[in-house]
C-alpha cells in the first residue's frame, strides 16, 4: 500500500514501473489526477481508504465512487480477491448482477459465509428490484 498524503510526488510513476502488487491511497487526489495506468491502483486504494475510515474530502469521495461506478465491469476481477473492494462495489450497488451470481459460489466455496451472505443478498434485493419493473 502506497499512502499519498497530498499531491503526486515527482518521479513516481518511474520508481514503481510494477503497479501490479501496489494500491494507492490518496486521500486529497480523484482518479483523474493519476496516469491511465495508475487509476486501478487509486481505486483498489479508495477501497482500502473506505474501509480504515480514512478522511477525505467529499468532492474527492464522489469522484473516486464515480470512477468505481464507470468501471465496475472491468474491476470485477480485483473484486474477487481484495474484499474491500468487493464490500465497496456492493455498498455502492454497482457490482454487475452476473459477476456478483459468480462470486457467490466461489466466496461460498472459500468459506466466506459473512460475504457470501451480502452477495446473496445484494443479488436478491436487485432480482426484486428488476422484477417490480415488470
Amino acid at each position: 500500500v502506497l499512502t499519498l498524503p497530498g499531491d503526486i510526488p515527482e518521479g513516481l510513476a518511474d520508481a514503481l514501473p510494477d503497479l501490479r502488487r501496489v494500491a494507492v491511497i490518496a486521500p486529497r487526489l480523484s482518479p483523474e489526477a493519476f496516469p491511465p495506468l495508475w487509476r486501478k491502483r487509486v481505486c483498489l486504494g479508495f477501497a482500502l481508504a473506505a474501509e480504515r475510515n480514512i478522511d477525505m474530502p467529499p468532492e474527492i469521495y464522489e469522484r473516486n465512487l464515480a470512477w468505481l461506478r464507470a468501471h465496475a465491469a472491468a474491476l470485477v476481477g480485483d473484486a474477487a480477491v481484495n474484499l474491500p473492494l468487493l464490500r465497496l462495489m456492493l455498498k455502492a450497488r454497482c457490482l454487475p448482477l452476473d459477476a456478483a451470481r459468480r462470486l457467490v459460489d466461489r466466496l461460498s466455496r472459500a468459506n466466506q459465509p459473512e460475504l457470501t451472505l451480502e452477495l446473496l443478498h445484494y443479488v436478491q434485493g436487485n432480482t426484486a428490484s428488476d422484477d417490480e419493473l415488470w
